[in-house]
């Protein structure tokens, strides 16, 4: 499919959404809609499915079996179960007119905004990485389609890209139309429904395809059930996953948004049990046979089953079903993200950006219109919230599944399942609980699941093995326990310890007792309001501010009656429900009562309102002097302004005030000050102590005293702020209590006395006992200990003879061969057979040394003299050693050096990292080799990286015995089996620990920890060479240059460096004779490239190659002839340039020692 067509199915696609919304939003579609409400309700829900599920549900299946099933199962069994909780919320939200989840939560918690604010913060959190999901299983569905032909660094063909820019703009022009601000969009929710309709019909179509390409195509239930049964099943994440469906399935913002928030029927949601929970059932089952055969026809993608719902059509052909497939994502995608978008950018709007507005506003009031800067508000935060995931998208969504990506967001949304939940049921709930609740959550939630999940795309992105999750709970289970756990409970302790007022009693009252009737009955009563002096025309200029003429009047049009008829109670229902999806339910609220109240009132009315509130409010002051005078504390009022407003006779004979000192409107200094000079606050100066009084009182923070009086009675002071300003001081007489308490203190502190005392005796005695039981169990423990490891070496060293025994046996039996092919044999053949020999003797010599020297270090009888070495140097050699050893099997070798200096033996340390570099490229196919050191304390880390095939983890333990070589890795490669076990063997003889990660089909890290060296420690060792240039004595070189002191140069520096065999030559002719009269082919052929006469070092190469085919071959030249090098490696011939470095040399002779074996 080419990327043309897909792209114009996706425009057709969407011109055909934006006719269905229009054609829905005709006055002649209401039957309609009203006839099949409870249908297109339903489908509207299916929002929940998302391209998490349309594509991750498959990809789930397929790894891990049922575990798919809880996404569904929740809502199930919250549509089962839970109508009485949907219910209620549905109820509430029309009654309290709120516009979203963040103007439900904050209505219930006094309406305060900072409530709204959190809410929507957290909302913004869950849907970024959502919408991020959305795109990466479009640019995922584009890839699949069109073959792998855009390049997605190209920005004009990077699908996420142009798919991010479209939905933004699609987006924009869906949901933020002027008539669509105010939350209820019946032409959107009509668009939606058939876009679940899509989905569903896509994939039930693939599923009987699919079906129809299995081998058993009417046994698919019975088939997924046994692929079931093979793969893990965690009851506790599955339960995890399910409690979180159950939550994210009303509470995400476009869940919440379409329930509730576009409810027009109580009805509706009874309806939805059926339609709704059927349609939930039948993906959960059409899942099934897509996964089957997606396993069956790709089984080596099985790592990327969620690209099965895409692959299985367009690998078999089958175009329209590829198109329909294709549709039904996008729909999946762009569904999530309209209503989130439309629901998120109404929380930012209203609960965030517009208070703001109306606040600097204020003096324009109701005169200004706000529609234009609503739509412009709403388009920004959709434009926002789109790069945001995009951003997201593109920094960490890459590297996630879907479902993972699905889980973090459901995951994140249930913490604000205590504030719902509580605030429906508790009566207590306080808003200072749920911003506790909510902190900590949230907190706990980027701690436990999103910094994991950040640190697994970046380890993922540098190529680094993932680390194994150990503990009794998966990950996932452990985040939500603690996260929604701590969160409930620092719920609930706070909303205890919180004092409500009135607007948060009334407010809970609201949503713990609902109207039940009356508020629905209301806002469909078309009886007039009996109070209201606005007509409908009033409402209808204060309504235009806000959402614009057109949708006005399209809101009151059902209403009018005439011109100046009064509004009815449904009137002006309807649009203070307006206003809240604008700017929210406490302001629409406050909005509407405004202009309700303050165009009703006569002045009769406002006379008599006057003296019932005089009334009332003599009668709470006799009230309050009455309790005050029965209080037996002294107690002391103050206001705002810390004036002396009330207090009672107690007060005054606590402390004995002088006639004229306590009076109303006496500043509280005044009085502090007088006691201080009296000594009756304690040490200090009077200005200080009237200073610290004054601080508590201006903060209004709660405080608590105690004063010693000069005569030692002591007095507590209690103070705690009055709502509005003022202050209320308690004076209690407690030197009765406290000389009790000291009492009490001191005879428990003899008690304690006598209690440590005997505690000791008992103590000392018990210690003595545990001591003789724990010296037995210790001794019989290293009894057993002592006999399992005899019995260990025993075994083990049986093991070994046999190993060893088998291993010599071997090439000697071979030797043996050649040795009587030599009597019997064909004379031509002899000097290949006599290679052969040696190399079968060779091969027993450094078996036999192997062994002797493993023997040695197990009998200790070698202990390493460690002295400061300098890692710099150390790694360098190895770096030119193996070098071009790597460069020849096509691998890239990175030694990263350090400037430190370890604790260590330096000929050990060499042959450790040797062995470990060796084994690296010996056993990598492709990629490359990192060496490098990491400082850890006090201590160097050195590490050995590979991409090769990796050890399995059954293999781990065993691959430092002896003679253990790994099946998948070993096979064709050379090797006995003990580089390995002489590896920790001489790591042990160290004391440095040596460990091994690895991940199959990613590569293995080897890590040696080394100790710095002190600093005070002399000048770090040179690294011997010595031991490397032994290991050369079994090579064999042939040289071939015209110019004889280059001859007598490389065979003085052979020579020194112990190399077995050095031939020199001056010409090419003399060299093809030479070559004719040995037995044996050389190791290395050194030739250089100007020999003079008719050959040159190229052509050598080849004619001595006719008679030695594996030799290796080495050019060295000081020609200008820049195409040399590539015509060396052109011919499998290694190159150097004149004058060849030492370093460089010897290198190539230690990788033709190592390729050796």
């Amino acid at each position: 499919m080419t990327p043309w067509i897909v792209a114009l199915l996706a425009l057709l696609y969407v011109a055909g959404l934006f006719g269905i919304a229009r054609l829905a939003e005709r006055p002649s579609a209401e039957a309609f809609l009203q006839r099949h409400g409870g249908l297109i309700y339903s489908l509207t829900l299916a929002v929940y499915c998302t391209s998490w599920t349309y594509y991750g549900a498959v990809g789930t299946a397929v790894s891990s079996g049922w575990q798919y099933v809880p996404i569904y199962l929740g809502p199930l069994l919250v549509l089962l179960f839970g109508q009485a909780l949907l219910t209620r919320i549905a109820r509430i939200t029309r009654q309290q007119n709120a516009a979203s989840l963040a103007d439900f939560i904050s209505t219930r918690y006094g309406k305060r905004q900072g409530v709204a604010v959190g809410v929507t913060l957290v909302c913004l959190i869950v849907v970024v990485p959502y919408i991020a999901l959305q795109l990466k299983a479009v640019a995922q569905s584009y890839r699949v389609l069109l073959g792998e032909q855009a390049d997605p660094d190209i920005w004009w063909q990077n699908s996420a890209l142009m798919s991010a820019l479209a939905m933004t703009v699609f987006a924009m022009l869906f949901a933020t139309r002027p008539q669509h601000l105010t939350g209820r969009n019946r032409g959107i929710m009509a668009a939606i429904a058939f876009e679940s309709l899509v989905k569903l019909v896509a994939l039930v179509t693939l599923a009987v395809g699919a079906a129809f390409l299995l081998a058993r195509p009417q046994q698919w239930l019975a088939d997924f059930t046994a692929h079931a049964a093979r793969t893990p099943f965690d009851a506790l994440s599955f339960f995890t996953k399910t409690v979180l469906a159950m939550g994210a399935v009303f509470l995400l913002p476009r869940q919440f948004h379409v329930a509730f928030v576009e409810n027009t029927d109580p009805r509706h949601l009874r309806q939805a049990r059926g339609w709704f929970g059927g349609y939930l059932l039948l993906v959960t089952l059409v899942v099934m046979p897509i996964a089957l055969a997606g396993m069956q026809l790709y089984p080596h993608l099985t790592g990327q089953a969620d690209r099965f719902v895409l692959l299985l059509p367009s690998g078999q052909g089958w175009g329209v079903v590829s198109a329909l497939v294709f549709i039904g994502g996008f729909s999946a995608a762009t569904s999530m993200i309209i209503i989130a978008t439309l629901a998120l950018s109404a929380m930012i709007s209203s609960s965030v950006v517009m208070p703001a507005l109306l606040d600097r506003f204020r003096e324009q009031g109701a005169n200004r219109d706000f529609g234009p800067v609503i739509l412009r508000v709403r388009r920004l935060m959709i434009a926002t919230v789109m790069a945001l995931s995009y951003a997201w998208y593109a920094g960490f969504a890459r590297d996630h599944e879907l479902a993972e990506t699905g889980l973090l967001a459901f995951s994140l949304i249930i913490q604000l399942l205590p504030a719902v939940v509580g605030g429906l049921y508790w009566r207590r709930g306080h808003a200072y609980g749920v911003y506790a609740g909510l902190l900590i959550g949230t907190v706990l939630w980027f701690l436990l699941l999103m910094m994991p999940s950040l640190m697994s795309a970046v380890a993922n992105a540098a190529g680094l093995p993932r680390a194994d999750d150990d503990g009794p709970l998966d990950a996932l289970s452990r985040g939500v326990f603690w996260s929604l756990g701590l969160n409930t409970l620092a719920y609930v302790g706070v909303s205890l310890l919180s004092r409500p007022d009135l607007r948060d009693r009334l407010q809970a009252s609201a949503f713990i007792r609902p109207q039940r009737g009356d508020a629905d009955e209301a806002a469909s009563s078309p009886r007039p309001a009996r109070r209201a002096r606005m007509s409908t025309d009033d409402l209808m200029i204060l309504l235009e501010r806000f959402v614009g003429n057109a949708r006005a009047r399209e809101t009151l049009h059902p209403f009018q009656p005439g011109d100046a008829a009064t509004p009815s109670l449904a009137l002006i229902r309807q649009v203070e429900r307006e206003l809240a999806g604008v700017i929210g339910a406490a302001g629409a609220a406050a909005m509407v009562e405004a202009a309700l109240d303050g165009r009703q009132l006569d002045f009769e009315d406002v006379v008599t309102l006057f003296d019932d509130t005089r009334e009332v409010i003599q009668f709470s002051r006799h009230i309050l002097f009455a309790t005050l005078e029965h209080l037996g504390q002294g107690v002391s009022v103050v206001d705002k302004d810390l004036q002396l407003v009330a207090w009672n006779q107690a007060y005054l004979d606590l402390f004995n005030y002088p006639a004229s000192m306590v009076k109303v409107g006496r500043p509280i200094a005044d009085i502090v000050r007088f006691n201080a000079e009296r000594g009756l606050c304690g040490p200090g100066s009077p200005d200080e102590h009237v200073e610290k009084r004054l601080q508590h009182l201006r903060r209004g923070t709660p405080h608590v005293f105690r004063r010693v009086r000069p005569d030692g009675t002591v007095i507590e002071m209690q103070g705690n702020p009055i709502p509005g300003g003022g202050f209320v001081t308690r004076f209690t007489d407690i030197t009765e209590q406290v000389r009790q308490m000291e009492a009490l203190a001191e005879a428990k502190e003899d008690l304690e006395l006598r209690v440590q005392q005997r505690t000791r005796e008992i103590s000392d005695i018990n210690a003595e006992l545990r001591a003789e039981v724990d010296l037995r169990r210790v001794t019989e423990q290293q009894l057993r200990q002592a006999k399992g490891e005899a019995e260990a070496a025993n075994a083990a060293k049986n093991r070994f003879l046999a190993l060893a025994s088998h291993d010599i046996l071997q090439p000697l039996n071979a030797a043996r061969l050649f040795a009587a092919a030599l009597e019997q044999g064909d004379p031509a053949r002899r000097p290949a057979i006599l290679g052969q020999l040696d190399n079968s003797l060779k091969a027993t010599e450094e078996l036999i040394s192997t062994l002797l020297e493993i023997a040695r270090l197990d009998e200790g009888k070698v202990e390493p003299d460690n002295r400061p070495v300098a890692l710099q140097p150390l790694l360098q050699q190895l770096d030119d050693e193996f070098s071009l050893l790597a460069e020849r099997q096509g691998l890239k070798l990175k030694v990263r050096a350090a400037p430190w200096t370890v604790n260590s033996n330096p000929t050990y340390l060499r042959r450790i990292l040797q062995n470990l570099i060796s084994n690296a490229i010996k056993y990598t196919a492709q990629g490359k080799v990192l060496v490098g050191c990491r400082r850890r304390g006090r201590s160097v880390v050195l590490e050995v990286w590979d991409t090769g095939p990796g050890i399995p983890p059954a293999d781990l333990e065993r691959i430092f015995e002896d003679f253990y070589r790994v099946d998948a890795t070993a096979r064709g490669r050379q090797g006995i089996g003990l580089g390995l076990g002489v590896v920790q063997r001489m790591a042990n003889s160290l004391g440095h620990a040596l460990s091994v990660a690895s991940t199959p089909g990613k590569g293995s890290v080897f890590r040696l920890s080394v100790p710095l060296a002190d600093a005070a420690a002399s000048t770090a060792s040179v690294v011997p060479t010595t031991a490397g240039q032994s290991l050369l004595s079994g090579l064999s070189v042939f040289c071939v240059d015209d110019d004889r002191q280059n001859l007598e140069a490389l065979k003085a520096l052979f020579e020194q460096w112990g190399v077995g065999q050095v031939e020199c030559l001056p010409d090419a002719e003399a060299a093809v004779e030479r070559a004719i009269t040995l037995a044996a082919a050389p190791d290395l052929l050194l030739l250089d490239y100007q020999l003079g006469g008719g050959l040159d070092g190229l052509s050598l190469a080849k004619a001595l190659r006719a008679r030695w085919p594996q030799v290796a071959v080495l050019l060295v030249s000081a020609a200008p002839d820049p195409d040399l090098p590539q015509r060396a490696k052109a011919e499998g011939v290694l190159f150097l340039a004149k004058p060849v470095r030492a370093g460089a040399l010897k290198a190539v002779l230690n990788s033709v020692r190592v390729s050796k074996g």
